[in-house]
């Protein structure tokens, strides 16, 4: 548990090595304004994660970056202008970033999220066509560094995407992991994959810069693909929060609708044919969740946390091992987080 002893314990042992604000100091303080940056790959469930951030009162949304991953960076960036557009956020700036990753081929998950990222409905309003909304000009990493610079310990960065931005952030920068005061990641599997085995989609997209991101910062504050099944949000909810009748769960109707049908027919089949119950993940706006709600984090454990980088099978999987004098903690492993802040946060990004 985050509160435990024995947590409390390892972050006194461990403080000269954590940022001035690490996750744990930081849920203690409960800080009034919370500057955010958000990097994603935009995205039914980024999308949903943006809106949930835009729509936190004590928020100051300082940036959101595109990376490569659900669909290519380019159209990330016109999604990312559209749900602003959307949100009546024009004065909040984004960058793209890296189009690709450090080493592997690209990939995508339009099968998924659909060709456009948004489930492949361009007129639902706001439409792209009335999108005039632009990037800002400039590598989305040297930006995320140059944030860093000026909220010097006071920015979490929510990463819900391949982590390739970040490492390279960390790369041109080598004080920039000390700079952050938060890194909250979704990513990474515990036991087994969305996407293979033992990876999850988002580390099997850049395993190098995830391998980068571990290494190279003190704490990240990690939510898995299992902790996103543990916390999926349940049909009947769903189902009455897509029809509220507001502009934004219109919107956000019209674009889960296939990623939702997918789940559901994904559903279905591992039941058997049965009646399952179903609902919908939502891996990103959790993530999210915590970078605007510390009380919404339960329990969580300290872990230390490497990305294998060889392997047929094991290439991208997330080892997670119990931290050790050889192995110090670097991760804390989201194990649970309160169903009635998250619906409240989900519930308020659509109102």
């Amino acid at each position: 548990m985050i509160g435990s002893p024995a947590l409390r314990s390892l972050a006194t042992r461990h403080s000269s090595l954590l940022p001035k604000r690490s996750p744990i100091a930081m849920a203690a303080a409960g800080s009034k304004r919370r500057n955010i940056w958000l990097d994603c790959d935009v995205g039914v469930d980024d999308a949903q994660a943006l809106m949930l951030a835009l729509s936190a009162p004590e928020v100051e949304l300082v940036g959101v970056s595109a990376v490569h991953g659900n669909v290519g960076v380019t159209q990330v960036g016109r999604n990312i202008g559209r749900i602003l557009t959307l949100c009546g956020r024009p004065e909040v700036p984004f960058f793209l970033g890296a189009d690709e990753p450090l080493v592997a081929p690209s990939m995508d998950a339009s099968y998924f999220h659909g060709e456009d990222g948004l489930g492949d409905r361009p007129d639902a309003f706001p439409p792209y066509s009335d999108v005039d909304l632009q990037s800002e000009p400039g590598h989305a990493a040297m930006h995320l560094a140059a944030a860093a610079q000026e909220h010097e310990g006071e920015l979490t960065v929510v990463a819900t995407g391949p982590l390739t931005n970040i490492a390279l952030a960390a790369k041109v920068d080598e004080g920039f992991p000390q700079r952050v005061g938060r890194l909250i990641v979704m990513g990474g599997a515990e036991k087994e994959g969305n996407v293979t085995p033992t990876a999850e989609y988002n580390f099997h997209c850049d395993p190098e810069s995830a391998h980068v991101v571990f290494r190279k910062f003190r704490e990240v504050l990690l939510v898995s693909w299992e902790c996103t099944l543990r916390h999926t949000l349940p049909a009947p909810w769903v189902a009455a929060w897509l029809a509220k009748p507001t502009a934004k769960a219109r919107f956000m109707a019209a674009v889960m609708a296939k990623s939702l049908a997918y789940e559901q027919q994904r559903d279905a089949a591992l039941e058997e044919g049965g009646d399952p119950a179903g609902g919908w993940n939502a891996c990103d706006a959790l993530a999210a969740l915590l970078a605007v709600c510390n009380e919404a984090l339960l329990e969580a454990e300290p872990r230390h946390c490497t990305v294998e980088l060889q392997g047929a099978n094991t290439r991208g999987m997330s080892v997670l091992q119990r931290p050790s004098a050889a192995l110090p903690a670097n991760t804390l492993l989201a194990r649970k987080v309160c169903m009635q802040q998250y619906q409240r946060a989900m519930e308020a990004a659509t109102d």
